[in-house]
């Protein structure tokens, strides 16, 4: 694994998180399906936490980056790429807001 990988796997998380989480992007009707089933059905509960947290985002998005770029090792992936992915997509997300906020 090269530094590359390393940087490409924390720009591909941030992104993918941004896109699926963010109020402000392309996902929004996505997001407003699933919190309008949610509403109606609380099995859809889950999956509408999901795609409105930076966090747990940011995990299964780790993970999907992690088989893409790192590697299929099962353990590699839950224990490192997971919590990787929701640290790094939590923290973009922070820097992302301070950034807006420095800039209004």
């Amino acid at each position: 694994m090269t530094i590359g990988t390393i940087i490409l796997f924390c720009i591909a998380v941030i992104g993918l998180t941004n896109i699926i989480a963010d109020p402000a992007t392309i996902f929004q009707p996505v997001r407003d399906f699933i919190a309008n089933k949610a509403e109606t059905s609380g099995a859809w509960n889950w999956l509408d936490k999901l795609v409105s947290c930076y966090q747990c985002t940011g995990f299964w998005i780790g993970i999907l980056c992690g088989m893409v770029l790192i590697s299929f090792n099962f353990f590699v992936l839950v224990f490192i790429c997971g919590p990787a992915g929701s640290f790094i997509a939590t923290w973009g997300a922070h820097y992302f807001n301070y950034l807006e906020a420095q800039s209004v």
